[in-house]
């Protein structure tokens, strides 16, 4: 069955229209792998467009972590990925977001920070702490305007 049009139900459940005139509304994708569908990718930014809009959460689409960035995070031994974590300011109302080194546990087939104390960092020397790097927001660093990155009406 082909799909035609995606569109969303009250801005938030996935509906696509069919060549043959249906509709059929759609599920998330499987959370736990490396890629994802183009398809996915553009519901799941609008729905996150509209989510952020209808709880005042500011207009951050999207953010940029450097190539620089990236591979100053991998100058750390045993780094086999990144961890982005969300993160939100209450003075001026915005998702931010950082960055850290991952190492991959065989035991558990999970990815844990790296070096990241488990407790308190209060008193810890920031010289004993992992790099830890800033993601640039989109608004302010977009760059040019496509189906992902531009904000609703």
């Amino acid at each position: 069955m082909p799909i035609k049009q995606f569109f969303f139900k009250d801005g938030r459940n996935k509906i696509a229209s069919t060549e043959d005139g249906g509709f059929i509304e759609l599920g998330c994708g499987e959370i736990n792998k490396d890629s994802i569908d183009w398809d996915d990718a553009y519901l799941y930014a609008n729905s996150f467009k509209q989510f952020a809009k209808d709880y005042d959460m500011g207009d951050s689409l999207s953010f940029v972590l450097s190539k620089e960035s990236i591979d100053h995070l991998f100058t750390q031994a045993g780094t086999d990925g990144i961890r982005i974590y969300l993160a939100y300011c209450n003075t001026d109302n915005t998702v931010r977001t950082f960055a850290v080194a991952a190492t991959y546990n065989t035991a558990t087939k999970e990815y844990d920070d790296f070096g990241i104390p488990e407790s308190s960092m209060i008193g810890t020397s920031r010289s004993s702490l992992p790099i830890i790097e800033n993601l640039r927001p989109c608004p302010t660093q977009c760059g040019k305007k496509n189906v992902l990155n531009k904000t609703l009406p």
